[in-house]
Parts: structure tokens; C-alpha cells; sequence
């Protein structure tokens, strides 16, 4: 059972047992250990207390709980890259409580067990559970059943019986379960390749796990509630950019016959530079040498360091604009770690010291505060200084090019199409339709911003001022466009975190949720938010957990990007579903960004908008 957020109604409760609502009702009246009522709760919103709900069903039904976090509370990501069978999945097992299951799961030694994105959530729940996968794809929901061959109907009937449901590690057939899915996934890749032409699916596997004590540390350390960490299939020199995921740290495993293939490995970084920009970087180099003392690790990670230089060598094309000059991405041999051989069942001391170094770069991407704060200082250095800098700002944000959302020769995507398209607010009830155009939309933000300021050099731009304008403009952009926020928050366990595809929506539905929630008194926003979703045709069966941002500054921000999309980009006729993603959604967090520019250049709220409204988009 997984269940998230501070109260349950009665459908959550239900959906939580797998019982119908009936049961629940019945269980209050009958049993006299199920826990009672909030105060003042009714039938639809936030009866139970959800601690209450876990204990009664741990102590009293014999059920493995999960309590996930709240979305709005401080949570990491960590992405995982690299070839095939280079020991990514290893590299997660050093998080695990039970980290001997999950080699045995989760690694090889010589295949590729990696055969979709895994996305193992750490939870630091102050409740004992069981380590659990649930499987996830949308094939069935995109195949069209008319024209279905044998072989996909099978297949189709296979995902029935292993998608969507919770399985234990502790299970005798967890092992068996995994190679099912596994072949399920592979055959989905076989088909999925053999037809180019069919839309490509959505697969992955959650796995919520209990941290080792490593990864409790690091937690406590960094103040984060819990830590997604993604591994990815092997990638080779053909990286789709768009299925990587965004996150706070990257972390890149090579190997030491991967150097020797440079040319390959370059292709890999310049893909992913853009995606880069504002997060961490770090390459783990494997080295099979055998360490018994400290000193051989030092050793291990000075050959490291004189590898990767001879290495790195080969990138010096690679720094040639100003914003590539510190990016982690460009600068292998400064973000480079020795990875020794590791023993599966228990920590050794080659482990030990490859966690100290390891420690110091994941502290440093999930502590960016003084980084901003340095970066903010900077620039507020440069502004009041040099007599131009207001006008070269502007010059830099008015250069970015305008994104094609309205394709040549379509007809205009409009407000009515999506809402007859009849989208669910969480990710899964709309098969992950609204993420997948996420995804797009943000890789066509990202290659743009990164293509708009890689024009500007040592030679164009050779004043240092204007070297820290260009660096903070863009990071400003990146740092804005990949934050997802917004004013509706939730913590349904089958949503992304944060609830991106609701975000999309809200956006999407711009100006009704702005006209509905700005004339309406604090109590009464979230009511207003969740009938304005509804009035543009969203459907859940879970708007208990949805509730308005209310917190001042937040609020006002979330306020101020909807007032954005309603005056700035609702009017702006796109050709597609992704495209108005890309528009309303991605172009709302952009033009807050530069909204936010604007405001510390010193113009007024209204001088700010209308420039807003004059920028490119």
C-alpha cells in the first residue's frame, strides 16, 4: 500500500485497500480499532488522518505501507548515465538499506538488466516497510486494438497481469516478476523499432526504498525529504535528449575501454550540455585495481585524474563560448572520481573513500544556495556599475529567437480540441500524454536557450561584465524554464513529483484558472482552483488531494505567471498538443524568469509586464 499526503478520504481510503467505498463505511461502523474521522471533515475532502489510516492497516490488515512525503517538501533527483555494463545499478545500490536484494535484482555482472528507466525513490519513513516495484507503461492505452496482431494482443494481456501492482522484494517470485517485465520491455522496444511509425511508449519501473545509512546521512545533510534516483538504459553515441530526465545532479559512469571511444563519448556530452546547465556533473571513472589501504585509493584517483586529462584533451573545442567555460559537463578532469570494485553484500574500504568524494559533489548540487547567492551578487555588482549594462540585458533577452509553435500549413490546436482530448490531472489516468509533451517541449526550450547564448565568446564578448551578464542571464533562463511550480500542489502517490502534468493543465488553462482563483478569498481558492480544472474538461478521481498554493510570496508569483500565460501567450495560436505545452506551460516559466530580470533591472510592475509582452517568444 503507498499513500501520500496528511488526510484520506473515503475513495482515497478505498483505492488505498483496494476496496470499494462501501467497504470502508463499513469497516467504521463494524470495527471498533479503524481509526476516526478528522474533525470536521465530511465525505469527499480529507476525512482520515493519514498516519492513523497507515498504522490501522499495518497493525490490523497486515499490510507493507508506504507513506510517501508531501510534493512541496524538499526532494532531490540524481540521473544516472552511462554504457551498458558499466555498474549503474550498483552505483544506486550503495543508497539501499537492503542492498544485497537489489544487486540481485536490479545488477549483472555481464548483461544489460537496465532494459527501461528505473526510478528508485529513497524514502526516509520513520515507518518499517517492505522494498517495493511497481511497473508502469501506457502501450496497452496507445495500441490500437482494430489492428492489433497476435503478437500485441499477447503482449497486451501480459502488461494486464504486471503493470500498475505493487510487488514486494520480500516475495518469492519478486525475481521471476522482474524478468517478466523485463521481457515484456524488450519485446515493446522490438515492436516499437519494427514500426517506426507508431508513438513510442512510456515504460519505467518505481522502486521505493528504505536509505542505508549513507543515504540517511546525506539526507539529513542536505535537508531533503527524499531522493529519486534515475537509472537510465545503457546509452550509446545516439542519446534521445528529450527521455532524459531533468535533475539536480548527472552522474556519468565510464569505463576504461569507454576513453577509447572519445569521439562517441563527446557526442554523448555536447547532447546533454544544454540539459546541463544548472545542475552538478560528475564522472565516475571504474578502475579495476585492488585497494587494501588508503593510499591506494589516492593512487587510483590520481591515475583517475591523468586518464581523464589525457581524455579531456580532446574536448578543448568543446569551451569555446562563455557559458560552456564552467559548466561541470565541460570540465571532466575537475568533476571526475575513481569508482573501485565494490564488494555486493557489505561496505569495504575502497567504498568508503569513493563516498567521501562522492559526498562532497552531491552535497554541492543539492546546496546551490550560496552558488545563487554568489551568482545574484555578481550581477547586482555589474548592474550598478557599468552605465550599459540595463541595455545589454535587454539586447540579450530581446536576441533569443522566437520558438515555431505554429507549424507551417496545420491549422490551429485550440482550447476546445484539449478539452475534448479529456485529460486526467495525474499522469497516469492521462497515460502520461501531457508528460511526454513535457518532455519534448522542455528539450526544445533547453537546445534553444543554448543555442542562443553559445554565440557569444572571447572574441565577440571580450568585456568581463559582460562575460557575467551573459552567464547569469542564461543560467536565470535554464534555472527558470526547468523548475516545475505552479499554484495547484498534490501528493496523490501516482503522480510525478512535483505534479507536472497538473502544472501542464493549469497552465494550459491559464486564463479560467486566474480569473477563478485571483477574485476569491483565501479559503475559498482551492474550491476555485479545482472547478476551474474541471471546467476545462480535467478529470480525477482524487481532487481530495489537490489543494491552492497559499503561501504569500509563492502564491503572488504563481498569481503573476498565470496573469502572464492569460495576457502573453494564450493568444498565441500554436499548430499542436505539445506545442501549446511548450507555449503556456514552458513559456509561463520562462517569461516569469525574465519577468523577475526585469524587476531587478529596477522597472516597475508594469513597465516589467509590458516588456514581457514585447519579448520574443
Amino acid at each position: 500500500m503507498i499513500i501520500s499526503g496528511k488526510t484520506l478520504s473515503a475513495a482515497e481510503v478505498a483505492e488505498a485497500f483496494g476496496v470499494d467505498q462501501d467497504t470502508i463505511l463499513d469497516w467504521e461502523t463494524t470495527d471498533k480499532k479503524f481509526p476516526k474521522r478528522s474533525v470536521g471533515s465530511n465525505a469527499n475532502i480529507g476525512v482520515w488522518n493519514t498516519a492513523e489510516i497507515a498504522k490501522y492497516a499495518r497493525e490490523h490488515k497486515n499490510e507493507n505501507v508506504i507513506v510517501l512525503p508531501f510534493s512541496y517538501e524538499k526532494s532531490g533527483k540524481l540521473c544516472i548515465l552511462g554504457r551498458a555494463r558499466t555498474g549503474k545499478s550498483f552505483l544506486v545500490a550503495l543508497f539501499v538499506e537492503r542492498r544485497n536484494d537489489y544487486v540481485k535484482y536490479f545488477c549483472s555482472n555481464s548483461g544489460d538488466k537496465t532494459a527501461c528507466e528505473v526510478r528508485n525513490i529513497i524514502v526516509d519513513e520513520d515507518k518499517y516497510f517492505e522494498d517495493t516495484f511497481v511497473f508502469h507503461t501506457n502501450f496497452t492505452q496507445l495500441s490500437n486494438s482494430k489492428n492489433d496482431s497476435d503478437e500485441i494482443l499477447a503482449l497486451k494481456e501480459e502488461i494486464k497481469k504486471i503493470s500498475n501492482k505493487e510487488f514486494e522484494f520480500a516475495k518469492s517470485d519478486s525475481q521471476s516478476m522482474l524478468e517478466k517485465i523485463e521481457k515484456v520491455v524488450r519485446l515493446i522496444n522490438k515492436i516499437e523499432k519494427n514500426n517506426p511509425v507508431r508513438e513510442k511508449s512510456y515504460n519505467y519501473i518505481t522502486v521505493y526504498l528504505r536509505p542505508s545509512e549513507y543515504a540517511k546521512k546525506l539526507l539529513k545533510e542536505t535537508g531533503l525529504r527524499y531522493l529519486e534516483i534515475i537509472d537510465t538504459p545503457g546509452v550509446s553515441g545516439d542519446v534521445e535528449v528529450a527521455q532524459v530526465s531533468k535533475a539536480d545532479m548527472y552522474v556519468f559512469v565510464l569505463r576504461a575501454e569507454n576513453l577509447q571511444e572519445a569521439a562517441t563519448l563527446k557526442k554523448i556530452v555536447v547532447q546533454l550540455k544544454p540539459f546541463t546547465a544548472s545542475s552538478k556533473v560528475s564522472f565516475l571513472y571504474r578502475t579495476e585495481e585492488t585497494i587494501t589501504r588508503n593510499e591506494d585509493y589516492a593512487e587510483a584517483d590520481m591515475a583517475t585524474q591523468k586518464d581523464i586529462v589525457a581524455f579531456e584533451n580532446s574536448f578543448d573545442d568543446l569551451k569555446k563560448c562563455i557559458i560552456d567555460t564552467d559548466l561541470d559537463v565541460s570540465n571532466i578532469s575537475q568533476n571526475a572520481i575513481a569508482l573501485p570494485p565494490m564488494n555486493s553484500k557489505y561496505p569495504t574500504l575502497a567504498e568508503e573513500r569513493f563516498l567521501e568524494r562522492f559526498t562532497d559533489k552531491f552535497k554541492a548540487a543539492f546546496d546551490v544556495e550560496e552558488q545563487v547567492k554568489q551568482e545574484q551578487l555578481a550581477f547586482e555588482k555589474v548592474i550598478k556599475e557599468e552605465k550599459s549594462a540595463v541595455s545589454y540585458t535587454l539586447m540579450l533577452l530581446g536576441k533569443i529567437p522566437k520558438l515555431e509553435v505554429m507549424k507551417k500549413g496545420l491549422k490551429p490546436y485550440t482550447d476546445f480540441q484539449f478539452i475534448n482530448e479529456k485529460h486526467n490531472r495525474v499522469m497516469t489516468g492521462d497515460n502520461y500524454r501531457l508528460l511526454n509533451d513535457l518532455k519534448n517541449a522542455y528539450a526544445e526550450e533547453a537546445l534553444l536557450l543554448y543555442k542562443s547564448f553559445e554565440v557569444y565568446d572571447e572574441n565577440n564578448t571580450p568585456e568581463a561584465w559582460k562575460k557575467v551578464l551573459v552567464k547569469f542571464i542564461y543560467r536565470t533562463l535554464v534555472r527558470s524554464a526547468e523548475k516545475d511550480w505552479g499554484l495547484g500542489i498534490s501528493y496523490h502517490f501516482r503522480e510525478d513529483y512535483p505534479t507536472r502534468t497538473m502544472l501542464v493543465e493549469e497552465s494550459i488553462a491559464g486564463s479560467v484558472v486566474y480569473n477563478a482563483v485571483s477574485v476569491k478569498l483565501k479559503e475559498e481558492k482551492t474550491d476555485a482552483y479545482i472547478e476551474a480544472l474541471k471546467q476545462f474538461g480535467i478529470l480525477s478521481k482524487t481532487w481530495g488531494y489537490v489543494q491552492c498554493q497559499l503561501d504569500g510570496v509563492v502564491y503572488d508569483e504563481a498569481l503573476k505567471k498565470l496573469q502572464i500565460i492569460k495576457e502573453s501567450l494564450v493568444p498565441v495560436q500554436v499548430s499542436g498538443r505539445e506545442e501549446m505545452v511548450l507555449c503556456r506551460y514552458v513559456g509561463g516559466l520562462r517569461k516569469m524568469g525574465e519577468y523577475k530580470l526585469l524587476r531587478q533591472l529596477g522597472f516597475s510592475d508594469e513597465e516589467a509586464m509590458k516588456k514581457v509582452m514585447d519579448l520574443p517568444f
